[in-house]
């Protein structure tokens, strides 16, 4: 499995100003707007999308997951702990699938019929499976040779859980108290409490490779 960032997070999970309160810095002050602004990013890209190590998507993106093949009956090499058939899509939580395109035996390019699938959004991580009485059609042998495009996240800033914003927020703040790694002799840590907050809703990685 492979993954390609298509449409990346329109907003960050919490704001410049819940930020500022957050570290006590006076809405009115301005000066390291900036600053604040890029720790946010920062912190974020840490635990969200394919290269987080949360395993999360956290606001509304769109990814492309490449696939050499369908899974086939007694396949177990895309969901071990699932129905053999399913397509484990990353990234949870899933919102849908936009499309399955797919390179058919005679080499052209063609697009799945959603009505020949089903998509799981409930699941965590979110699985498609071929509908009622179908099977996931023949494709060519070469790399690549399934593309899904799905939506992933839980929405707008609003909608990601308090516990995984409160983290960013405390990360940013310590961030910005210790701007350097170490100071007067002291290396300056990350507190490993903010982990532990993030421990329900980690989310084992797929074997998937991010595509540039």
């Amino acid at each position: 499995m492979r993954l390609k960032l298509i449409t990346a997070p329109r907003v960050e999970p919490v704001s410049l100003a819940e930020v500022k309160r957050w570290c006590k810095v006076d809405l009115d002050l301005h000066a390291d707007d900036a600053t604040l602004t890029s720790l946010i990013t920062d912190v974020r890209q840490e635990i969200d999308g394919r290269a987080g190590w949360l395993g999360r998507a956290l606001c509304t993106q769109t990814w492309d997951l490449y696939l050499d093949r369908f899974p086939r009956a007694g396949d177990r090499l895309f969901a071990p702990d699932a129905e053999a058939e399913a397509i484990v899509v990353p990234l949870p939580p899933l919102q849908s699938v936009t499309s399955i395109t797919y390179v058919a035996t005679d080499g052209t390019s063609t697009t799945l019929s959603s009505s020949l699938y089903s998509v799981d959004i409930v699941s965590e991580p979110g699985r498609i499976v071929p509908a009622y009485g179908q099977t996931w059609p023949s494709t060519r042998d070469q790399v690549n040779a399934v593309i899904v495009r799905f939506v992933a996240g839980y929405g707008t800033a609003a909608q990601v859980p308090e516990g995984i914003k409160t983290y960013i927020k405390a990360m940013v703040a310590h961030l910005y108290a210790h701007r350097e790694p170490v100071r007067d002799g002291s290396v300056s840590e990350m507190p490993m409490h903010g982990r532990q907050r993030l421990d329900s809703y980690w989310m084992p990685h797929s074997p998937a490779e991010v595509v540039a």
